[in-house]
């Protein structure tokens, strides 16, 4: 409660979500709330909309996330997806090659494109951490 409590006003009001590893999720499912339900609610649980939801909001497993816990360790970000761009460009390059020819291939290609990613809203997110030790 206390990431949703610091997290600005404006993220609140943009459909923000969890972000966090699936090992974890497992272990957030044994937090309960003062009476006594679990934090974390399943789709069946909840209105059917998302696979997984704490405390009302959206939560998305990424295997990127960290899995680490310890005491002080980040488990988890909250925020709005907005917070962060990433763009890919339309136009993409395709080319030939005669030089490699392999037994079964005449012509090589290489496709190529420009991607970014890019932090819109510094204040967009909160990461939730463990109790110090």
């Amino acid at each position: 409660v206390r990431v949703l409590e610091t997290a600005p006003a404006g993220v609140l009001q943009r459909q923000p979500r969890w972000w966090m590893n699936p090992a974890l999720l497992v272990k957030a499912m044994r937090v309960k709330d003062g009476s006594g339900s679990s934090i974390v609610q399943t789709s069946i649980e909840a209105d059917g909309s998302n696979l997984f939801s704490i405390l009302g909001f959206r939560a998305h497993l990424v295997a990127a996330a960290p899995s680490i816990n310890a005491p002080a360790a980040r488990v988890a970000v909250f925020g709005e997806p907005g917070g962060f761009i990433a763009a890919v460009r339309k136009m993409f390059t395709i080319e030939t090659s005669h030089q490699h020819k392999w037994n079964t291939l005449q012509l090589t290609y290489r496709a190529t494109t420009r991607f970014r990613a890019q932090m819109r809203h510094a204040n967009a997110f909160v990461a939730l951490k463990l109790a110090a030790a």
